[in-house]
């Protein structure tokens, strides 16, 4: 059932509970009929009564060369810049299910899709809200309006420290940088900026030299990011948050370059949505491990990590071979006896 029909029948059925309670008990016939139709809408309602009808928008305003006031937009501009927006809203909820690779399409990407809803004032602008009209439990969050968030924060990262940029783009992947790259790209092409507000909070940016500055930030050149294995042990892991914190004992010499002198250092680093062992790290044995993880470096700032392989699988494949060898009849030693 689509949001708009459940908050009809929900609608519907408030009235007819109000009518039914201003018919007099002697007008029979009224009466059946309304209880009648009001049993034929509680019945399509039923397995609906936990189901969300909210539907948050998102407005998305522009200043600047393309823009006339309050009175309208240029059609090529507005069309362009809208849709690229859309495209980095739905990288970054496909990127939270799974890695999105280099090229091609975006996996589940249509499950992110955002349609124009309404015109936004405040200068001219655009009401956006998700494309798909399925209603959600009370329990859920609205995944496209949590994609705008990630949208909205990185941003806003773009015109704070690097320190502070690297650390919102700790776990982004890079094809979602591209498109919010394009996105900003595009504004600065056309000499406008842009507002983005939802019910949750609002961002604008002041500049369009400040949105320049944010894109170049956001150059290959300048986000490096690359697979590094640190040897060293897990010292604490908060499921919720998938945060851990990592006892570097070495790293490679190939590495050290990238990622400075880490040896005898505590670095903090987030778990991959990939790593199924996740879990295991609370009970990780206090031995030494080949850790993998994606490092990935802003400008000449500290490096980040998300770790991809905990290594503890490969450690317990070990250790179990080597009890087995250490069980097996040893040859007889003639010396020894």
């Amino acid at each position: 059932m689509e949001v708009r029909q459940l908050r009809n029948l929900r609608s519907e059925l408030a009235y007819l509970d109000l009518l039914i309670e201003r018919t007099p008990e002697a007008n029979v016939i009224d009466r059946i009929s309304l209880e009648g139709r009001r049993q034929q809408v509680a019945e399509e309602l039923e397995g609906f009564e936990n189901a969300r009808t909210d539907i948050e928008p998102t407005r998305l305003t522009f200043h600047g060369k393309p823009v006339i006031g309050q009175h309208g937009i240029m059609a090529g501009f507005g069309t362009k810049i809208v849709g690229k927006f859309a495209d980095a809203v739905k990288a970054v909820g496909a990127s939270s299910r799974q890695s999105l690779g280099s090229r091609g399409v975006v996996p589940g990407a249509n499950n992110y899709g955002m349609m124009i809803t309404g015109i936004a004032r405040g200068s001219f602008g655009f009401q956006l809200e998700r494309a798909s009209d399925k209603p959600m439990s009370v329990s859920e969050s609205d995944p496209v309006v949590e994609a705008v968030e990630k949208v909205k924060t990185i941003l806003e990262a773009t015109t704070l420290t690097d320190d502070e940029l690297a650390q919102t783009l700790v776990d982004t992947d890079p094809r979602v940088t591209k498109k919010i790259k394009e996105f900003l790209d595009e504004l600065v092409a056309n000499e406008a900026t842009c507002s983005i507000e939802s019910k949750r909070r609002e961002f604008s940016f002041n500049s369009v030299d400040e949105i320049r500055r944010g894109a170049a930030r956001l150059l290959e050149n300048n986000v490096i990011q690359r697979e590094v294995i640190l040897i060293g042990r897990f010292i604490g892991y908060l499921p919720e948050s998938r945060q851990t914190e990592i006892l570097v004992t070495e790293i490679s010499e190939e590495d050290t370059e990238f990622l400075g002198e880490l040896a005898g250092t505590v670095v903090k680093a987030k778990v991959d949505l990939s790593v199924e062992d996740a879990e295991a790290i609370v009970n990780a044995p206090e031995v030494e491990m080949e850790i993998v993880a994606q490092s990935k470096r802003v400008g000449q700032r500290k490096p980040t990590f998300v770790v991809v392989d905990t290594g503890i699988a490969s450690l317990t494949r070990q250790t179990l071979h080597e009890n087995v060898l250490a069980d097996e009849p040893q040859p007889f030693d003639e010396e020894s006896g």
